[in-house]
C-alpha cells in the first residue's frame, strides 16, 4: 500500500489515493460521503453497524434532520432481512435502495462520490482505501448502473 500512495500522490494526472484503517479514520470517511450530494453506495448496513454500532440509525436521523439538503443518495444492499428496514428508512428519505443478490455475503463496500471512490474492507479489521480521480469515478459509474439496474425493488 505504500507504494501505491506514493504513485498515486505524483503529478496532477494522477489519481490521489488514501488508506484508513482507525475507527476515526473510516468514520471521517463515511462522514465525508454521507455530505455529498449525491453518493453511490454498494454497501451492507448490517455489516456496517456491526463495526459501528447505531451509525446507521445516526446518519438516518441526521438525515431526517437535514431533509430540506436534498441528499439524493442511491444504495444497492444484499438481498438479506436485516438491511430491510434499514433501507425503507432511506427509501423514506426520498433515497434510492434496492436490493442485489449477489451481494450476500460480501464484506466490501463500494462508494462513488464526487471525484472519489471508497473501497471498504468490512471483514476482521476493517479498513478504507479512497482514490481520489474523476477519471476512475467516470469509468466507475456505468458499472455501478448497470448493477443497479440488475438490482431489485424492496417490496
Amino acid at each position: 500500500m505504500p507504494i501505491f500512495k506514493t504513485l498515486g500522490n505524483r503529478g496532477e494526472s494522477r489519481p490521489k489515493i488514501s488508506y484508513h484503517d482507525t475507527k476515526e479514520g473510516i468514520l471521517n470517511v463515511y462522514e465525508e460521503i454521507n455530505h455529498d450530494s449525491n453518493p453511490f453506495f454498494v454497501t451492507s448496513y448490517v455489516r456496517l453497524n456491526a463495526h459501528f454500532p447505531g451509525i446507521i440509525n445516526r446518519w438516518i436521523k441526521a438525515h431526517k434532520k437535514d431533509f430540506q439538503k436534498k441528499i439524493r443518495g442511491t444504495h444497492i444492499v444484499p438481498d438479506d432481512e436485516g438491511e430491510l428496514p434499514y433501507a425503507r428508512d432511506y427509501l423514506k428519505l426520498n433515497q434510492q435502495v434496492r436490493i442485489w443478490p449477489a451481494l450476500r455475503g460480501a464484506r466490501m463496500d463500494f462508494s462513488l462520490y464526487g471525484d472519489k471512490l471508497a473501497i471498504s474492507s468490512l471483514g476482521e479489521k476493517p479498513f478504507v482505501v479512497v482514490v481520489k480521480s474523476v477519471d476512475v469515478v467516470s469509468a466507475l459509474r456505468p458499472m455501478f448502473e448497470v448493477v443497479w439496474e440488475d438490482a431489485e425493488d424492496i417490496k
